[in-house]
């Protein structure tokens, strides 16, 4: 485990799995011992009386990869998910950066930095500190207690490095992010689908949500940001986490 664990606080260790390593949660004395693991595709009672969707959340993707009411593995990303990494990027940045949110997820073709060196550089730099990144939503913690009340598993993907393990871990202690599993992919050339099993991420990076489309059953949810807005007008969006809550609590997905 990373980190001071404050009381009942989530923690974390490293497993090291055939197929993949990855941090699993350390349930603390206090919380209940009892199984909470998940087979995907197996039953629970749906919310009573549920809202009718919106009619983005009425494509011909989502009727066919829809969780509809089955238990589930959920996948959150971290930057530009839960985290704001351009604001910290920006906060931890020596040199000025536009506060404008970029019209690409490149920041080098956005105009942000000259070029890749002093980008990975500047990168570098923030994720340092990358425990301290902020929420999107402030109502993150809550969102993901009620996705796990509808008996869902929830893991952490991120493309982030081994090497970042640390800071990521801290960000999700800090936070009192309370998640079954935590997998670190070790950069963005790595295909998330790859890595780890679930059946539907949240997500903002154009190329996650593009290889999520490549599998035949994996559902993405595009977590809205200025530059994600090409992808596709099937694939379901959402402004923050806890929309994405009540997308799942309401069976619209």
């Amino acid at each position: 485990m990373i980190g001071r664990k404050r009381k009942n606080q989530p923690g974390y260790q490293l497993v090291k799995g055939a197929r993949s390593s990855y941090w699993a949660r350390i349930d603390s004395p206090e919380q209940s011992s009892a199984d909470t693991s998940v087979s995907p595709g197996s039953d629970f009672a749906p919310r009573e009386e549920p809202m009718l969707p919106p009619a983005e959340f009425a494509t011909p993707l989502v009727e066919e990869r829809g969780i509809f009411g089955r238990k589930a593995t959920i996948a959150l990303d971290i930057d530009g998910t839960l985290g704001d990494y351009y604001g910290h990027l920006r906060s931890a940045s020596a040199r000025h950066i536009s506060a404008e949110d970029p019209e690409q997820f490149n920041l080098v073709k956005s105009g942000r930095f000259r070029d890749m060196d002093e980008f990975l550089t500047h990168h570098s730099q923030a994720m340092k500190t990358a425990g301290d990144m902020k929420l999107i939503d402030d109502n993150t913690v809550e969102a993901i207690g009620r996705i796990k009340a509808l008996g869902h598993e929830v893991v952490i993907v991120t493309s982030r490095l081994e090497s970042e393990a640390k800071e990521t871990i801290r960000f999700l202690e800090k936070n009192d992010i309370d998640v079954d599993r935590v997998y670190i992919t070790g950069g963005h050339d790595a295909d998330k689908t790859e890595v780890a099993h679930y059946d539907c991420i949240l997500d903002d990076a154009p190329h996650n949500i593009d290889s999520a489309l490549d599998t035949d059953d994996v559902l993405p949810v595009v977590l809205n940001q200025r530059y994600n807005q090409d992808i596709d007008p099937e694939v379901p969006r959402v402004n923050t986490v806890s929309d994405f809550a009540t997308a799942l609590e309401n069976n619209w997905i």
